[in-house]
């Protein structure tokens, strides 16, 4: 029997490693059966096979599905990149091509909001200045909403910057995190001063941290969880009766239950994209949101018109859970139109692409036939101004448009005060 020699045997070992390499991409797409190469913000969505092979071939079809196929689902891409985000969020706890930053207290961070805080404090006079004339022309949206017979509230959104600052100091914000919601303008101030319904969500939560030590932000995500979600809308419903205008529910959020955080709760670590869960996927309080009725009878539930940005999700989820209203559109930046089912919180855009002029108008309409009327707008987008929405309403009045009377709906609050 003819042995090999070294050179030989390590001629072979390197021929072997080498086919191995080779076939390991076939290999793996044979064995996954159907490999998930999702990677986000890397990966273009890959559209569905062709049905009809044999004519997307001649047709070339076939060609461009498979080669968009094969970039995202086979080879190595996936593992290298998964990889080298593990390795270098290990050593320095970030990702700034991502602009996620991460602290062992609480987790992730965005750029974006740190950015938002510190120019608030940079800038701190020109903004007050400016934050003073939205104030006072939302006050003008109050008014003429209040005239129909219709409530109206702003929710200023809290982002993790604007209720945990402390692990951010100085290498992150500007002179520190000593004082610094005392050393940066504030919309919500400015709207309290002029005299709109305002619910501020950084102070709200911050002061409700102090009192609980319950988490509001998952340190995986860099959204607010769904208990503070909760809590503001249970706040807002407060809000609202209080003020007697219309008929509003009262929410229960229930005991906070800790759990692996999921849905919007892991958006930061999904866009991470590296093997683990990079030590940020801690428990995370849920509610159980449930409506308190009036004497055992059924309340005339509101119809409800939010103008927001994604931070009204988990608000809108604990208003659907609870179902603590007859109708809900939600109009995201004002630009889109969708609608949130009362009975499955299934979420129905009307038209994705429809024209922005056509959604705003009939977002109008909506408003016409709504009870209550909700600006959010979570902190680093309160100098979009609205999304344009305020001098749109004001515009389409002035012009003789019509927001109507109070929908039938609307009993007065003290016909279904809940007890």
């Amino acid at each position: 029997m003819a042995r090999f020699r070294p050179n030989q045997m390590l001629g072979l070992a390197f021929a072997t490693i080498i086919v191995v390499a080779l076939a390991a991409p076939t290999l793996r797409w044979l064995y996954l059966k159907a490999p998930d190469g999702t990677l986000y913000g890397y990966t273009d969505a890959v559209p569905p096979r062709p049905h009809k092979i044999a004519r997307a071939f001649r047709e070339k079809t076939f060609q461009q599905w498979f080669e968009r196929y094969s970039d995202a689902n086979m080879g190595f891409r996936k593992p290298l990149i998964l990889s080298f985000n593990e390795i270098t969020f290990r050593l320095f706890r970030e990702a700034p091509r991502l602009r996620l930053y991460s602290t062992r207290a609480n987790g992730l961070y965005s750029q974006m909001s740190i950015d938002s805080l510190n120019d608030e404090v940079s800038r701190r006079p020109l903004l007050e200045t400016s934050y003073q004339g939205e104030a006072q022309k939302l006050f003008r949206v109050q008014k003429l909403l209040q005239s129909a017979g219709k409530d109206f509230q702003v929710v200023i959104g809290a982002s993790k910057p604007y209720v945990y600052p402390n692990d951010l100091g100085h290498r992150y914000l500007v002179g520190g995190s000593d004082d610094i919601y005392g050393r940066a303008a504030s919309l919500g101030n400015a709207l309290r001063a002029a005299g709109v319904n305002v619910l501020d969500g950084g102070p709200f939560l911050r002061d409700y941290v102090a009192r609980t030590g319950v988490e509001t932000h998952s340190r995986a995500g860099v959204h607010w969880n769904y208990y503070a979600g909760c809590l503001v809308a249970r706040q807002m419903l407060q809000d609202i009766q209080d003020r007697g205008i219309v008929a509003a529910p009262r929410l229960e959020c229930g005991e906070p239950t800790l759990d692996t955080p999921h849905m919007i709760d892991v958006d930061g670590l999904d866009l991470l994209n590296i093997w683990s869960t990079g030590g940020v996927a801690k428990r995370t309080p849920y509610p159980k949101p449930t409506l308190v009725g009036s004497s055992g009878a059924t309340p005339n539930l509101p119809k409800i018109v939010f103008i927001s940005d994604s931070f009204a999700d988990q608000i809108y989820f604990s208003l659907q859970q609870a179902h603590v209203y007859s109708s809900l559109i939600g109009s995201r930046y004002f630009k889109a139109r969708e609608i949130v089912d009362s009975a499955s919180g299934a979420v129905t855009a009307t038209d994705v692409h429809a024209d922005e002029a056509k959604v705003r108008a009939q977002v109008v309409n909506d408003i016409a036939q709504s009870n209550i009327v909700v600006i959010e707008m979570v902190d680093y987008n309160v100098q979009r101004w609205d999304y344009g929405f305020a001098d749109y309403l004001l515009n389409y009045t002035a012009k003789g448009g019509s927001i109507g009377p109070a929908s039938p709906g609307a009993a007065l609050a003290h016909d279904t005060h809940p007890q």
